[in-house]
């Protein structure tokens, strides 16, 4: 089965499930493209803050070893210690910045930019919950790819961004 007939099983198997208020239709898939930029390679901590610097994040969580911090605007990113992990995002742009452990040691530093001319991925909005006082839910665009023996596989996930939990104060409505 190639691609458009996946998608249009999925998109058939939505207007069923919300005929039949069974719940929210499912995820809606859009074809784009992604460019998985070169990662780098970094065994000095203070090469990871240069790229971070670099990137000129918006928004973001970055972990460190007593605590995982986050911040929705530039101007509240968090002191500097030794970066375990991050997600950092650009809000207006369709690019982002990863940071990982790497597996020779040191860190990977990944940058991932959607194309919304491509059509190598079919991609989905996806919002998860947070634990974060002030955060409501993490913002991810997910990339799934057709593979002839898996079927649809999901290939990687872009961090897009925060959004702040609402704070319901007494007297007010939600």
């Amino acid at each position: 089965m190639n691609d458009e007939r996946v998608l249009e099983a999925y998109r058939a198997l939505s207007k069923i499930l919300r005929n039949e208020k069974l719940g929210e239709d499912l995820p809606e898939l859009t074809p784009r493209g992604l460019l998985i930029h070169k990662p780098e390679h970094l065994e000095d901590p203070h090469r990871v803050w240069e790229a971070v610097q670099a990137f000129a994040p918006d928004q973001g969580w970055i972990c460190f070893q007593s605590e995982v911090t986050h911040f929705f605007n530039a101007g509240q990113c968090p002191p500097r210690g030794v970066i375990l992990s991050a997600e950092l995002c650009r809000v207006n742009s369709p690019t982002s910045l990863h940071v990982r452990p790497h597996p020779l040691g040191g860190w990977g530093v990944h940058r991932l930019e959607t194309l919304p001319d491509g059509r190598d991925y079919w991609c989905e909005t996806m919002d998860f919950l947070s634990v974060a006082h002030d955060v409501g839910k993490l913002s991810y665009q997910v990339f799934w790819q057709s593979d002839g023996e898996a079927g649809m596989v999901r290939r990687v996930a872009r961090f897009c961004g925060l959004v702040p939990r609402k704070v319901e104060r007494a007297g007010e409505a939600s």
